[in-house]
């Protein structure tokens, strides 16, 4: 399989995950400064789940310099810890974008988590 390029909304075997703009009305229209930043802020496109000790710190490192990655840390743990926490505070680890610059997650503690399990499977 070649993982180099997106191939019908997949990338690194993950489902690509759309952005959504705040909805006003019938038009496109940020609700709030804040909502109007957070819709510059992309979710992530792509996921690498796998053992701790399997090299996910290096793919962590050469993906950092072609994706965003979540900010200050490496892992959010959203889906296995801090869902409650909601999608403002997941979106907030990502920087904006001004290009077409995929993001992505890096996250070793998903693959043995079985809540992150739970939320995959019902969210292909």
């Amino acid at each position: 399989m070649d993982t180099s390029k997106p191939a019908g909304g997949y990338l690194l075997g993950a489902q690509a995950v759309p952005e959504v703009p705040a909805v006003s009305g019938n038009s496109l229209a940020p609700r709030t400064e804040q909502a109007a930043s957070l819709c510059t802020q992309p979710l992530p496109s792509f996921f690498i789940v796998g053992p701790p000790r399997t090299g996910t710190t290096w793919l962590h490192q050469v993906l950092g310099k072609r994706s965003i990655l979540p900010n200050p840390v490496k892992e959010t743990r959203f889906f296995d810890v801090h869902f409650d926490r909601g999608m403002e505070w997941y979106r907030s680890h990502y920087r904006q974008s001004a290009g077409r610059v995929v993001a992505g997650e890096v996250a070793p503690t998903y693959f043995a988590s079985k809540a992150a399990r739970a939320f995959s499977s019902n969210h292909p």
